[in-house]
């Protein structure tokens, strides 16, 4: 919500042009008129009670905004905005408090609708508009914002909610170009100190429950870029708008959040802590790429189906992945990697999977990093998935950059290589794969001498692995090539397995 309201501030901040010989300025109509055409072409349009000329501007009042996606209608109101000209080419927007958000959607059970409003104030906000139509430069600063609910209906459902939410230290530009309501293009760039927020939703009821949330993040920086095509009609849209385009990059510090509701019987509480992270995301008519990565998180999860609450940590944690989703007769490249290194499970966990306590409790990782080529066959995002009736593209190459799974004290990784024939209904691989494996002998060993594996399925096992592996250069070391040829044969070391 607090997105949304700062996006729709910055459609009221409007800008000047400048000249070398005379400064340039642009009146306050023709950005209020500027104003309202790209509101009106991002489907959310904007109106204002009152339009007032002052000596250096306008006054704007009773402005408001609506967007209505289905079910669900979000409405912004503002009592007040001014638009100075600030005599030096720009202008300097001011509002009044609060800014209000209106989020109307069904609830299930009720036959009404509930409302939450939100309610934005502020300490020193500075809004400067510059720059010519194809550069609009928007500079927010604020010391403080903050959020508190306003007025609540909760659908028949009697409810009670409090909500406190802050953002320090704020530092943002948006710069627009403007030449085309219908496709704006925005480069942004975002800096906050912290962000704080608490939700706290009680039923009249105390025996049914409550929903409790809080998070917290220092240090936040964003950058992005985005075409916005005609974003107006995405609702109604089966994909994305023609000339639609994202590239995002979020990074961060310090990061915790709880999520606790407690219903009769079945607490569900989810907490996590992380010393820092960043997220990734690119969409674009050919290609789709996302990525997240977080340090130093730490998870504690209490749920009805766990006879305990449990407790995770991790050093590193990565998932990404980037795929081409534009037809072509030619193979496009595809990337993806999951990584969780140094993973450690508390006692509880241990406890439950090994009492007898036979098993090292190292830290335990995986990592699985591959590449390769697929052709894709269809527009995946201008194409509705329910429609398919065949596999979307073939993938024609596999390349196993890293493999590790380490855990027990025991290490497997691989790498490797495939190739695979086009117009296939089940792709066969050809190629090799390199395995190794370190200290599995005297994981089995532990495993035997616990009890864990009865000793006749370990006589099997250790029959496998003799068979399909080679002893490695150094001790409790063993090496396998797996190969897959021709007509779907697979071999390891030379012996076939298929």
């Amino acid at each position: 919500m607090t997105h949304r309201a700062l996006a729709n501030v910055g459609l009221a901040a409007c800008f000047c042009l400048s000249a070398p010989a005379a400064l340039a300025q642009v009146t306050a109509d023709e950005l209020w008129a500027e104003w309202q055409a790209q509101a009106a072409a991002t489907g959310q349009p904007v109106t204002a009670a009152t339009v007032t000329e002052t000596g250096n501007g306008l006054t704007l009042g009773g402005v408001t905004s609506q967007y209505v996606d289905s079910d669900v209608s979000v409405r912004s109101a503002v009592d007040e905005i001014r638009m100075v000209e600030n005599g030096d080419g720009g202008v300097d927007i001011t509002m009044s408090q609060p800014y209000r958000i209106s989020l109307t959607f069904p609830v299930d059970g009720s036959p009404g609708e509930a409302t939450i409003e939100v309610l934005l104030f502020h300490e020193n906000l500075a809004i400067t508009a510059n720059g010519p139509v194809e550069a609009r430069t928007y500079s927010y600063t604020a010391d403080l914002l903050t959020m508190t609910e306003g007025a609540i209906t909760s659908g028949g459902m009697p409810v009670s909610m409090e909500l406190d939410g802050e953002m320090r230290g704020l530092n943002a530009e948006y710069i627009v170009d403007g030449r085309n309501p219908d496709n704006l293009a925005i480069t942004s760039t975002t800096q906050l100190d912290s962000i704080a927020i608490g939700l706290d939703l009680r039923p009249e009821d105390p025996s049914q429950g409550y929903l409790k949330s809080s998070f917290q993040m220092a240090d936040l920086a964003t950058t992005g870029n985005a075409t916005l095509g005609a974003i107006g009609a995405l609702a109604a849209a089966d994909g994305l708008p023609e000339g639609f385009a994202l590239d995002s990059v979020v990074e961060y510090g310090a990061l915790a959040f709880v999520f606790d509701l407690q219903q009769p019987g079945e607490p569900l509480r989810i907490a996590n802590s992380t010393r820092g992270g960043s997220l990734s995301t690119t969409i674009n008519d050919t290609m789709l790429a996302y990525g997240i990565a977080a340090t130093g998180s730490q998870w504690e999860l209490e749920a009805p189906d766990l006879p305990l609450p449990i407790e995770v940590s991790a050093g590193q944690s990565e998932f990404r992945f980037e795929i081409p989703v534009a037809a072509a007769p030619d193979p496009q490249g595809f990337a993806a990697r999951l990584a969780y290194e140094d993973v450690m499970l508390d006692d509880t966990i241990w406890a439950m999977m090994d009492p007898a306590q036979v098993v090292p409790r190292d830290p335990i990782s995986l990592v699985a990093d591959v590449s390769g080529m697929v052709r894709v066959l269809v527009d995946m995002m201008q194409t509705d998935p329910g429609s398919l009736n065949a596999p979307p593209g073939e993938l024609r190459s596999l390349d196993i950059n890293e493999l590790r799974v380490a855990a027990a004290g025991a290490e497997l990784t691989g790498d490797g290589a495939l190739t695979f024939a086009g117009g296939q209904a089940m792709p066969l691989p050809q190629g090799r794969v390199e395995l190794g494996l370190s200290g599995g002998l005297a994981l089995l060993d532990r495993l035997q001498a616990s009890g864990a594996v009865p000793a006749e399925e370990m006589v099997g096992i250790r029959a496998a692995l003799g068979a399909f592996a080679r002893p490695g250069a150094t001790p409790d070391t063993l090496e396998s090539t797996v190969e897959f040829g021709p007509n779907g044969t697979i071999t390891a070391n030379g012996l076939p397995l298929q």
